[in-house]
C-alpha cells in the first residue's frame, strides 16, 4: 500500500505542477495579448496624430475659399454701393448678385467644386481615414481570446511587467 499512496502523492504533485504550467503559460499569453493590444492602439493613435496636418491642410483650403467668397462679396457690396451712374450700378449690381449666389450656394449646403476636390485629395492621400489598424482590422480583433478579458486591464497594470 505504501507505494501506491507513493504513486498517488506523486501523481497529484504532477497533476498539480502541471496545472500550475497551464495556468502559469495562461497567463502570460493574457500578457501577452494586452501587451500587443496596447501597442494596437499606439500604433492607431500616432496614425491619427499622423493626419492631423492633412485635416489642417484640409479645413485650410476651406478657409481660403470661403476667405475669397467673402471678400467677393463686400468687394461685389462696396462697389455697388459706391457706383455713380446707372450703367456702373447695373454692373456692380450684377458683380454684387453673382458674388451672392456664389455665397448662398455654398452656404445651403450645396459643396464648391473646389473645396470638394481639396476634401477628396486629402481623404485619397490618407489611407488609414477610418482609423482602421493597417490590416485593416480593428485593434481588439487582432487578439485571439475575447475582448472582454482584455478590456478590463489598464495600461499601468501589475503584473505587465
Amino acid at each position: 500500500m505504501p507505494v501506491l499512496t507513493a504513486a498517488a502523492i506523486v501523481l497529484l504533485v504532477t497533476g498539480a505542477a502541471i496545472y500550475l504550467v497551464i495556468v502559469y503559460n495562461g497567463l502570460v499569453r493574457l500578457q501577452n495579448e494586452i501587451g500587443r493590444a496596447w501597442a494596437n492602439i499606439d500604433v492607431l493613435l500616432k496614425q491619427r496624430h499622423d493626419e492631423v496636418p492633412n485635416l489642417v491642410a484640409c479645413v485650410k483650403g476651406y478657409m481660403d475659399h470661403e476667405r475669397q467668397t467673402l471678400e467677393a462679396v463686400t468687394l461685389a457690396r462696396a462697389a455697388s454701393i459706391n457706383a455713380a451712374s446707372i450703367p456702373q450700378k447695373a454692373q456692380a449690381d450684377a458683380l454684387l448678385t453673382s458674388a451672392l449666389r456664389s455665397f448662398l450656394w455654398w452656404r445651403s449646403g450645396i459643396r464648391s467644386s473646389r473645396p470638394t476636390r481639396i476634401f477628396r485629395r486629402c481623404r485619397i492621400a490618407s489611407p488609414n481615414w477610418r482609423s482602421e489598424s493597417p490590416t485593416g482590422a480593428s485593434f481588439l480583433t487582432t487578439t485571439s481570446t475575447p475582448t472582454t478579458r482584455v478590456s478590463h486591464s489598464s495600461p499601468k497594470s501589475s503584473w505587465r511587467g
